[in-house]
């Protein structure tokens, strides 16, 4: 993950460095410094033993326990409203691929533009053209749910290229249409309005800066 995105999000290994020299800047004992340090090597000693007997068998198997609570830590409700924001993204990415290349690894790609050719010649019921992405939507769903952690490439983001100008764009779209008013007749009885686009709160900025973190986490 690029470092001024972990920043941003706070979590990753820079934010975690910012917090350890936090702890640092504290601590001003170097005997306190050096008890812990001999502490944590004799604990580190005793653990080797036990920790020579596992093997990888174990380890799946942990990893595998690991994943299901770090699923339980967020409310259903939550999780699917970071599956939603995710697809969002997904969708601005596809849109933008151009832009911002390899982003999306190109076998997903493809799929993608298969599910954009079926959206594309969708027709509503007057027989227009439908605006409708339902087909690209519940690509970017599936997807998301078939993520595996121990599979980089089932990835459908290529979360080392996401940079935090890239995320910061796909923030900038992030508004609503409202209608203002834009002039009053003299008599008070004609009331003229323009529409506008305005950004949206924090709140839904916030909203997507969870949803991305826990697309790190998946």
């Amino acid at each position: 993950m690029e470092p001024l995105l972990q920043k941003y999000l706070g979590f990753g290994p820079i934010a975690d460095q910012f917090a350890a020299e936090a702890t640092d800047n504290n601590n001003d004992n170097p005997a306190d410094d050096a008890a812990a340090t001999a502490t944590t090597a004799a604990a580190d000693n005793e653990n080797d033993d036990d920790i020579a007997g596992d093997n990888d068998d174990d380890f799946a198997a942990i990893d595998r326990e690991t994943t299901e609570v770090m699923k339980e830590r967020v409310a259903v409700s939550t999780r699917d409203g970071y599956e939603r924001r995710n697809i969002t993204l997904l969708i601005w990415l596809y849109d933008n691929h151009t832009t911002h290349p390899d982003i999306i690894p190109f076998h997903m790609l493809q799929r993608m533009h298969a599910a954009q050719t079926t959206d594309a010649a969708r027709r509503t019921g007057s027989g227009r053209k439908s605006n409708s992405r339902k087909s690209l939507r519940d690509l970017c769903r599936k997807l998301l749910r078939s993520i595996n952690p121990e599979d980089p490439s089932s990835r459908p983001v290529k979360l080392d290229l996401l940079t935090f100008k890239i995320f910061a764009r796909f923030l900038s779209t992030f508004k609503k249409s409202v209608k203002k008013r834009k002039r009053i007749s003299a008599d008070n009885m004609n009331i003229e309005y323009e529409e506008v686009q305005i950004r949206l709160g924090i709140s839904s900025f916030d909203g997507a800066c969870s949803a991305l973190s826990h697309l790190y986490l998946l």
